[in-house]
Parts: C-alpha cells; structure tokens; sequence
C-alpha cells in the first residue's frame, strides 16, 4: 500500500470516493492549506501528492517547497487553473481538473493495471 498526500482546501468533496475507490492500494492523508501541506510532507515520506491551486498558500508555491525538499517525488495537480507550462516547471507527474484523470494518474503510481482501472476504480468517477 502507497501513501499519498491531498493538499487541498476542498478536499472533503473528493476524499472518501478516493478512500472508497482505491481501498487497499492507497492510504490518503488530507490538509486543508498548502503550509500545512510542507509541514507534514517534510516530516513523513509520500509516495505522491495531489495538489489544488486555488488554497491557501498556493498550489505552485507549495510545490516549489516540497520540491526543494524531495525533487522527485510526484505531485499531481488538481485543478482547472494547472497547466502546462507549470507542469513542465514544476516536473508534475499528471495535471487535471476532473477526478477521473486524477485518480488514473493515482492508478500509475499505484502500478495499477489499465483493465482493473477501467473495472474496478473507474466507476467511481463516471460523473466526472
């Protein structure tokens, strides 16, 4: 099992279809700003991140800290503002605003298998 880490501060809206989706694959812990979001990912190791934008202490200034403290490890932006400039800057493993493209890219790093994806964890997010 992987740990990740949700810096967002909408990240209740999302949280437990992630938990429900990716039981026994992904244990997620959740903050509500980006300072916290440093404060906690520079005491415990992550196996990835997924981070909004639009919070407190933004998005791309959170991910500036956290890559100065572990350069390779996957942040996964999540939110319409991302794009690919910032991606490149930033060396994001994946950027979107729909959860579906977010919990896929969670899938990747979880070497999740693209069939079991699509039957097992996709559904969870066929709104989306």
């Amino acid at each position: 099992m992987i740990e990740m880490l949700i810096v967002d501060d909408d990240y209740m809206s999302y949280l437990n279809r992630f938990r429900t989706a990716f039981r026994g694959e992904v244990q997620f812990s959740a903050v509500d700003d980006g300072s916290k979001g440093v404060f906690i990912f520079q005491r415990k190791r992550f196996q990835g991140v997924i981070l909004d934008y639009n919070m407190p202490h933004n998005g791309y200034q959170t991910a500036l800290k956290m890559r100065e403290h572990s350069p390779d490890n996957p942040l996964i932006g999540f939110s319409v503002t991302w794009n690919a400039k910032m991606a490149s800057d930033l060396s994001l493993f994946a950027y979107s605003s729909r959860e579906v493209d977010i919990a896929k890219a969670v899938a990747q790093l979880c070497k999740i298998d693209e069939e079991i994806f699509k039957k097992k964890i996709k559904p969870y997010f066929n709104g989306d």
